[in-house]
């Protein structure tokens, strides 16, 4: 089945570092079950220490976020929402991924989720 435009969720892409809230990233990580370790144990991933994941950010070639705002069915919300345009501010972070790179010859997919 189809979705119509008009029914999608609004999305927006950014490659802006500045644009990603490590308090709603490290929330990312939990809802989606990733861990910041390479070797983890079985079972749900230990929470992402913030301190590293700020390091990790900073040191990335190239960030990738995906925010995201849900359709509101009732009349108000939907006004609203027609009315204000969708940023990182007030977007869901719902997809990320970074990579970094020698900047030359090879670049390292991370964090996609």
């Amino acid at each position: 089945m189809m979705i119509s435009a008009a029914s999608r969720p609004p999305l927006i892409i950014s490659t802006e570092p500045s644009h990603v809230d490590l308090h709603r990233l490290k929330d990312l990580y939990a809802a989606c079950n990733i861990s910041g370790h390479r070797l983890r144990r079985e079972g749900a991933a230990e929470p992402v220490d913030p301190r590293k994941l700020r390091i990790a950010v900073a040191n990335s070639f190239v960030v990738v976020s995906v925010f995201c705002r849900p359709i509101d069915s009732s009349s108000s919300g939907a006004f609203i929402q027609r009315m204000l345009p969708l940023t990182h501010w007030n977007g869901e972070l719902v997809g990320f991924g970074r990579a970094s790179s020698d900047s030359s010859l090879t670049a390292s997919i991370h964090d996609v989720m």
